[in-house]
């Protein structure tokens, strides 16, 4: 995997709930905890058809993870 802001390589790949700077790439803070990782991941709103996502729009930027899964009943 290769930043894009600093050229060199991350040299572990970082779970897709963290954040992560420097080289090679050091967890900062994680963004969610695993049980709403695991909802988002469920939920996948980013395949949702257009229509939907404009329905639940509100929910997707400001609800929780648990209202997001909740959206696409």
């Amino acid at each position: 995997m290769w930043s894009r802001h600093i050229e060199g390589p991350i040299w572990r790949d970082p779970n897709r709930s963290q954040l992560t700077c420097l080289r090679p790439a050091r967890t900062i803070r994680r963004r969610y905890e695993d049980a709403d990782v695991e909802r988002l991941v469920r939920a996948a709103w980013w395949d949702w058809p257009v229509e939907l996502v404009t329905e639940h729009v509100r929910t997707i930027m400001t609800g929780s993870p648990a209202d997001i899964e909740a959206g696409r009943v």
